[in-house]
């Protein structure tokens, strides 16, 4: 999903640039983020009002947290234990071995055995492989669950296998990378307060356009005015 909004984005910011030239603004450069899009598609749970959200430092997640997550954010695909996320004993890991090299790595730290290697995503040859394969992702998970996020973000680091700590949304507006890029914006809302929400999510010449104004507090309707349906 962020791969693919991601470039609908640089389209849109493109156009926009173009239009702009046309009008007499110089648009030399755009710029768009995966992780811009990947809150782009997001963005109507990624709002927070006045000090109902925390700070960036919020602690550990509790146990209710973590079994609550683990059950609702569990993978789909059951048989590729190479290519998602991962309950560890104090968080949430995000795998990523896009190789063989890397596949096999991870199997010397693990200490685990994958006959299908090369190959994880090759489909099951009956019900009986299907079932051995998926044990085996329960078993990545089993050894993951053993140890806290930091041991493995630092082990995996130093075996050169992509790995990364995952973000849950509403901790994200006070994340650094999200800040830094301008992801966040604060809108003071009439009657409502400070409102953060998501920014714009590309920039042109380096700088992302800041909102205008907030959200109209109401909407009048003229007397005896009528709508018509096409």
């Amino acid at each position: 999903m962020a791969d693919l909004t991601a470039g609908l984005l640089t389209c849109i910011s493109v156009l926009a640039g173009v239009a702009g030239r046309e009008r007499g603004r110089q648009a030399p450069g755009v710029e768009v983020s995966l992780l811009g899009a990947a809150l782009a598609v997001q963005v109507q749970r990624f709002v927070r009002i006045g000090d109902s959200g925390g700070t960036a430092d919020q602690g550990p997640l509790t146990a209710a947290e973590l079994e609550h997550t683990a059950r609702t954010t569990a993978g789909a695909d059951r048989l590729e234990p190479y290519y998602r996320c991962y309950r560890t004993a104090d968080s949430f890991l995000a795998l990523a071995c896009l190789n063989t090299a890397q596949r096999r790595r991870l199997l010397g730290i693990l200490g685990l055995d994958d006959p299908w290697v090369a190959d994880p995503q090759a489909a099951p040859a009956d019900e009986a492989e299907r079932a051995v394969r998926a044990a085996l992702v329960d078993r990545f998970a089993a050894v993951f669950a053993t140890r806290p996020l930091d041991h493995w973000l630092s082990v995996l680091a130093k075996h050169d296998i992509p790995s990364g700590d995952v973000r849950l949304l509403g901790r994200l507006f006070d994340d650094r990378q999200v800040t830094v890029n301008g992801l966040v914006q604060t809108v003071r809302q009439p009657g409502v307060g400070p409102v953060q929400l998501l920014g714009n999510v590309f920039k042109i010449d380096g700088t992302a356009a800041p909102a205008a104004r907030p959200a109209p507090a109401s909407v009048s309707t003229r007397p005896n005015s009528s709508v018509t349906s096409p």
